[in-house]
């Protein structure tokens, strides 16, 4: 997929690997192999980085392109 399709996606984090931690201290509630939901922001093609604005928390994160999966 380019990139400016991928921009404005939503999209599932899939190997955030200290989410459990994270939601933990945020006391939410999460099933084994949950993760949290966004929209791309922006990606880098160079480096295959995405910027991913994760819901409940209006921030965004740099993960990996791998890291992360088009919800649809």
């Amino acid at each position: 997929m380019l990139s400016r399709e991928l921009v404005g996606r939503r999209v599932k984090v899939t190997a955030w690997y200290d989410f459990e931690q994270f939601a933990a201290a945020r006391r939410w509630s999460i099933t084994p192999g949950d993760g949290p939901e966004g929209v791309v922001t922006h990606i880098d093609d160079v480096t295959g980085r995405v910027w991913v604005r994760i819901e409940g928390l209006n921030r965004d994160y740099n993960l990996a392109l791998s890291d992360v999966e088009v919800v649809p």
